[in-house]
């Protein structure tokens, strides 16, 4: 709005107008907003679980092994020439009795073939040495439906990240809405001029002193009207935590719950909210651990994946059968 060259009564009511719709005064960066969000959800999920004793058999971090599994909702690997190579693949062949993958065709970023097809080692077969196998690494139960890979990334990012960027959105936009509320009734253009200034160094933050003018036309009083109510922020931070915890809970990482009471939960309480993110968690450590079970078998590799200390390990000591606490007493700290 060009204050200097239009600053009339009727043009200052055409420019407000014009510029009711929020979309026009915001240059809001969905992309940017969704990228992050996806950032943080790769970061979180690629930390979840560490790959041990990995570096001397593949030159690959654990977090980069997990986001390809992020990624990919599921990889392949195989062992050859005493290193252990790490791939995407598709589908090559027919599915099996359990509805897992006989044979796959290994492939690079960009979806050009890796070298020639492989068998799948599914434990429940014999398998020469000389045969082209490799063991599939699932990120959760039922990740491959029928030949189709569907993974997590898919899953969160058409779905909380989806609707929190919608909601951020919703609540950048209503704050404008909100700042625009007040209408002033002045008795002439000078006074209006002064007026649109004043409030425009008002909403500027690099601007720590507002001047006021003198003079008798300029102190006149006017009157303001209030027509938009005040925004209710805590109901969309509400809805942002919601998807938040959501999401959180599908990657198997505790999350506190936005519509449990605010006070302290009780032990009893916190646990039981915490079940079904345990699970989660080790769902997915068994289906690490499986894999590791078929590449010591047949490749006789000494690798091994546990839970990340920041989630609580001691949930591998249940997984092997032992007297390890519960997951729910380590994390407790994290959601009270």
């Amino acid at each position: 709005m060009n204050l200097d060259k239009k600053c009339s009564m009727g043009s200052q009511v055409d420019n407000f107008l014009a510029g009711m719709n929020p979309h026009k005064l915001v240059n809001f960066s969905e992309i940017g907003y969704r990228s992050m969000l996806i950032a943080q959800d790769r970061i979180q999920c690629s930390n979840r679980y560490i790959w041990q004793k990995m570096k001397k058999f593949c030159p690959l971090s654990s977090q980069l092994i997990e986001s390809f599994i992020y990624d990919s909702g599921a990889v392949c690997c195989w062992y050859e020439n005493d290193v252990l190579t790490w791939s995407h693949f598709a589908e090559n062949g027919k599915i099996g009795t359990y509805g897992m993958l006989e044979s796959i065709q290994p492939i690079t970023l960009d979806g050009k073939k890796r070298g020639n097809r492989r068998r799948v080692i599914t434990g429940m077969g014999e398998y020469a040495e000389t045969d082209n196998v490799a063991i599939i690494v699932q990120d959760y139960t039922g990740c491959i439906q029928q030949g189709q890979i569907i993974p997590r990334l898919a899953h969160n990012s058409r779905t909380t990240i989806s609707d929190q960027v919608k909601t951020y959105k919703l609540l950048l936009y209503d704050i404008i809405m909100s700042i625009k509320k007040l209408v002033a009734k002045c008795e002439n253009e000078e006074q209006v001029k002064s007026i649109m200034k004043q409030a425009e160094v008002l909403l500027d933050p690099t601007q720590p002193i507002v001047g006021l003018a003198v003079g008798n036309d300029l102190t006149d009083k006017f009157e303001l009207l209030n027509f938009v109510d005040k925004v209710n922020i805590d109901q969309f931070i509400a809805i942002i935590d919601f998807y938040y915890k959501i999401r959180r809970g599908f990657n198997g990482i505790p999350a506190p719950d936005v519509f449990e009471k605010k006070e302290r939960m009780i032990t009893s309480e916190t646990e039981s909210s915490q079940i079904h993110t345990d699970i989660t968690l080790l769902d997915g450590l068994n289906q690490r651990k499986y894999a590791c079970e078929l590449m010591s078998k047949y490749w006789g590799l000494d690798i091994d994946v546990t839970i990340s200390d920041a989630l609580g390990g001691a949930i591998d000591g249940e997984n092997e059968g032992g007297n390890g606490e519960n997951i729910r007493s380590e994390t407790n700290q994290f959601i009270q």
